[in-house]
């Protein structure tokens, strides 16, 4: 007997041009309407609405037209002021840096204080930030923070200990977590030094770590500190090939370059770089086409304009080129500031190292007590309040006051001698507002202030703009109006007596 086929599946083949059979064709008719007639599909806005209300019932009870839930069974899931509560969904849990690895055990808050503080590290660091475009900050720091220990311990102590002295002012003890980062970072500093690894060693980021050190040191009156960390700094300039290694990173470099001159007008000692003009020359001042536009002089009450002039010609020949840019460059600044142009990050870095490693070379070239000296002092005085001073924190050198002190009272008090060196009222004056505002402390406050006081009245100004107009010829109206004009009333108060 023949076998039944078995059901399975169906291959059509055909092999002439005959006619299919009935079965043949319904088989086809199948297979080729597979997927169709289906029904109508339901429109895709429809299904969105749906969907919602779907959404919408899996977050939370629904209320009626009167706000009332619909179940009175799902009132438990009700804040006490109505308010609806998710019921399936979680709470957010940690924050954005909690899937960010860092370094070394850090908290939170800290990270936190860390990104506020780089938001504002310009702000901080540089008083004459509104007037230079800074090169875009790119992002080594934050990775530093996530592959070196150190750098991140580093980073934490130096911006907790600042927060700390925002806070509460100086002399705030530290706190356990800041001292925690100080320890962790020396010991770290330590292990990378003794270490084989020279390219760690000579790394921008072990720059700036031995950098923060040194500056919290001098902040903090550990002098000798700061002196030892700026010559280990010297050392590994000299192994990465001097200066002109940083030219890939000035930022870095000016933070150099200030470190080491702020450590020199506290010791007194001869700073650590540029020290040889012959290995190391002075950078040379910088050639901006309005520094070389010619600036006005200031103009007092009784118009001895010309008595500056020819005061400045009797000076030494270095310092009298030192007084002129600075004059015309606190001008620029003055311009740009009132503008909004900003100039490049390069022209500040020449400027403050042009002028300031000058005038640090100068320091035993002048008698104590002697006119040049003054004006040396006042200079430096005026360079480091624009260039070296931190947002609400003073340093406390302990060599510049003293000399400038003994500078001052080397001065006569009244007028220029005709064809001579005697210095006129109106630079005396702009060295005690100088002193005031920048070097001295409220300790010098009953000596210096009827002196102010006194030379006002040889300069026959009666108000603060009558001053105002003496001292502009050295001055950056941003960063001095509002602490001159705090040093002229206290000056001219009541209690304070001119001196006989």
């Amino acid at each position: 007997m023949p076998a039944h086929a078995e059901p399975g599946m169906h291959f059509i083949v055909s092999t002439d041009t005959a006619k299919a059979d009935a079965g043949t064709r319904k088989l086809i008719r199948s297979h080729v309407m597979l997927g169709k007639n289906l029904g109508k599909s339901r429109p895709k806005k429809k299904r969105q609405q749906q969907q919602q209300q779907h959404q919408g019932t899996s977050r939370g009870p629904q209320l009626d037209r009167r706000g009332q839930p619909s179940d009175p069974d799902l009132e438990r899931q009700l804040r006490p002021d109505g308010r609806l509560v998710p019921v399936d969904i979680p709470g957010r849990v940690g924050s954005d840096l909690s899937f960010v690895w860092f370094a070394d055990v850090i908290e939170p808050a800290m990270v936190r204080e860390i990104i506020t503080f780089s938001k504002t590290s310009k702000e901080i660091l540089f008083p004459l930030e509104m007037c230079f475009a800074f090169e875009r900050e790119n992002k080594t720091w934050w990775v530093a923070l996530t592959v070196d220990p150190a750098y991140l311990n580093a980073t934490a102590f130096v911006t907790h200990a600042y927060s700390s002295v925002i806070r509460g002012g100086r002399g705030q003890p530290l706190s356990p977590t800041a001292i925690m980062h100080f320890v962790k970072t020396v010991r770290l500093v330590r292990e990378r030094l003794a270490s084989d690894d020279q390219e760690l060693l000579l790394s921008d980021g072990t720059v700036f770590i031995i950098l923060l050190l040194a500056m919290y040191a001098l902040l903090s009156g550990d002098s000798a500190t700061a002196q030892h960390h700026v010559e280990g700094l010297r050392r590994i300039v000299n192994l990465r090939g001097g200066i002109r290694s940083f030219r890939s990173n000035e930022k870095l470099l000016i933070e150099l370059l200030r470190a080491d001159m702020s450590i020199a007008l506290n010791g007194g000692r001869p700073p650590i770089f540029f020290s040889d003009p012959f290995l190391e020359p002075f950078l040379p001042y910088p050639d901006h086409p309005a520094l070389r536009v010619p600036q006005s002089r200031a103009t007092t009450a009784k118009g001895k304009d010309d008595s500056i002039e020819r005061f400045v010609d009797t000076i030494h020949p270095d310092l009298a080129i030192a007084w002129t840019f600075t004059q015309r460059f606190s001008s620029l600044m003055n311009v740009t500031a009132a503008s909004g142009v900003r100039l490049p990050q390069r022209t500040l870095l020449h400027a403050m190292t042009a002028t300031m490693y000058r005038l640090l070379a100068m320091h035993d070239r002048f008698q104590a007590t002697s006119a040049d000296e003054a004006v040396r002092l006042g200079l430096l005085g005026f360079c480091a309040h624009i260039f070296l001073r931190w947002k609400y924190m003073r340093i406390d050198y302990m060599y510049l006051p003293t000399a400038y002190r003994a500078a001052l009272a080397g001065l006569e008090l009244e007028g220029c001698v005709e064809g001579g060196n005697g210095m006129p009222p109106q630079v005396v004056l702009w060295l005690l507002m100088v002193g005031t505002i920048a070097v001295f402390g409220e300790a010098d406050a009953g000596w210096l202030r009827p002196w102010m006081k006194a030379s006002c009245g040889v300069c026959g100004a009666q108000s603060w703009e009558d001053v105002r107009a003496i001292v502009r010829m050295i001055w950056v109206d941003r960063l001095h109006d509002e602490a001159g004009k705090e040093a002229y009333d206290a000056c001219m108060s009541d209690d304070i007596s001119t001196p006989p």
